[in-house]
Order: C-alpha cells, then structure tokens, then sequence
C-alpha cells in the first residue's frame, strides 16, 4: 500500500504552542510572554474566528484592532495586542508554520503623551511626619533625593556608601543596580544632600548590626535584606496616616521618580545631567517622558517671568 501525505490542520488556536519553542525545539520564551500573545491571540480569534493560520492576512488583524478601538480600548493596549501578534507570527515564521508575518506591515496606533504622576512636595512633607520611625523616614527622603526606581533602593548595600561633608552639608552617594537597556541590570551612583541626607544618617546611626550588607533591613530581631512588598505596605499605612489614600495624591515610589525629574527640569538643570541622574538610556527618552506641561503650567511659567 503506498503512503500518502496529508498536510494537517494548523488552526489559529494552536499558534502559542506553534511558537513556544524555537526552531530546535528549545522553549526559549518566558510564561508571562506566552499568556501575553495567548491573550491578543483569543481576542482576534474571537473577532475573526478560528481560521488557518496560513489564512490570515493583513486585513484580519488591521480590522480586528479597528474593532477594538471602537469599544474605547486605548491606543496603548491596541499596540500591545498588535506587539503580541507580530511576536507570535514572527515565531511561526522562522518556525516554518507561515511564510509571512500578516502583522508586520501594520503601524503602531498613535499613544497620547505620557502625563508623569508626581507627589507634590506637601505630600512628600506629609508622609514623612507620618511614619514613626528612622528607617521609614529615610526610605522616603532618599526617594526624595535621588529619584531612584523601587528596586534600586532595595539595592544599596554599605559596603557602597560615600559620605562627607561639602558647603557645610552632609552628603551622600549611593551605588545602586537598576534596569538597563534590553533589561541588563547596570550600577549607577545616586546622590542625597541637607536634610534627606541627615534623615539617611540618623537611620545608620539605628541600623541594626546582622549578617546582610543591605542598607535598608527589617526591623526584627534578625534583620533581613526589605523586599518590595515590605515597602509596598509602608507606603500605603504612611498614606492612610496622612489622610493622602484618596483621588488625586500620588504618594507611591515611583511618584518620587517624576517628582524629581520634573523639579529638576523646573529649576533648570541641563537635560542631559537629569537623564544620567535618573539612569535613562538617553536625554531624548526622559524629554519625552518629563519634558511636556500643561497650559496652566505654562502660562504660570510664562506670566511669572518678570520684564526685564
């Protein structure tokens, strides 16, 4: 009896688990990428039906996503949704499954600028009369000074401390690892002065001695190296004590990072030097993050400035 091949059926259901693994095989994907192209997968699915994956086209997809506009999902989740299917089929593509990426021809949807949400200075006043002791008064005046991200607080160590006196103030430079480009891990040196950095000092003076080289531990008997959850819950109790976990007070730690970016700018530091400070791959991303005001600031800024 003579063999005979049949193609079988690639459904677009099946795309994910086309495109898990690489060419040999290796799953070389996280989960949360999987369940990312799953979910814009389903929705198109739902939108266009459970057709060959060698059957979509274009036309699909650039409708699928002008359905979606339609039922007010923003512009921002559109791109995500068209991101993930570009990723998927371009997967299947060098998989062998299809001989082209419908996606790619397809152009990103228009974002609204960013509009950065920073804790004004009273609110930053607030919670620091509102916690109860060293560490937490620190925690929140080196956000204050230094604009660093969440994790590289949680990322100084002592062994990586500067301390001195410059002008008649103390001074500080803190070595922390953040997020880099292409999600690398890189140090940066950060920096706090005056009163954040007093506050700083008063928590070394109280720092508890153990094993971890962390600067900011647990206030247990053994102290342990804080976690973000750990800060997570000591901002949101500071918050409550302040009467600051309502409508219109952004009073979380990366709220700290815009306020920084944005008083800095304000107060006319160069746009190159607030970049570095804030660890951004370049000057141009942090203009078109914290470089944008609203036409109250500007007409305050604009009709503040004295005739010469």
């Amino acid at each position: 009896m003579q063999n005979v091949w049949v193609q079988t059926s690639t459904p677009l259901s099946n795309a994910v688990s086309y495109a898990t693994a690489n060419q040999y095989g290796v799953v070389d994907i996280s989960p949360q990428t999987v369940k990312w192209m799953q979910y814009a997968l389903v929705r198109l699915i739902r939108f266009s039906s459970d057709m060959e994956i060698t059957a979509v086209n274009v036309h699909h997809i650039n409708d699928w996503l002008t359905y979606e506009a339609t039922r007010n999902v923003t512009p921002n989740t559109i791109n995500s949704y068209l991101r993930a299917i570009k990723t998927l089929f371009s997967r299947l593509q060098r998989n062998g499954i299809t001989g082209t990426n419908p996606a790619q021809p397809i152009k990103p949807w228009p974002e609204p600028r960013p509009s950065p949400k920073a804790i004004t200075e009273s609110d930053y006043h607030s919670l620091l009369t509102a916690v109860s002791n060293q560490r937490d008064r620190a925690i929140i005046s080196t956000f204050w000074a230094t604009g660093c991200r969440l994790g590289g607080l949680l990322s100084m160590r002592m062994d990586a401390i500067e301390r001195w006196h410059e002008n008649g103030r103390l001074c500080f430079a803190l070595e922390v690892y953040e997020k880099g480009k292409n999600g690398k891990q890189k140090p940066r040196w950060c920096y706090s002065k005056g009163t954040e950095a007093i506050a700083l000092d008063a928590w070394l003076n109280e720092r508890p001695n153990g094993r971890t080289a962390n600067l900011f531990t647990t206030l247990t008997k053994t102290p342990r190296p804080m976690k973000q959850t750990a800060v997570s819950s000591m901002f949101r109790k500071a918050r409550i004590a302040a009467n600051l976990d309502g409508h219109g007070h952004h009073c979380n730690p990366h709220a700290f990072r815009h306020a920084f970016a944005i008083n800095h700018l304000d107060a006319g530091y160069d746009l190159a030097i607030v970049s570095q400070w804030l660890g951004h791959h370049s000057p141009e991303f942090t203009a078109k993050v914290y470089a944008i005001r609203s036409e109250t600031k500007l007409r305050d800024k604009y009709f503040s400035v004295e005739k010469a």
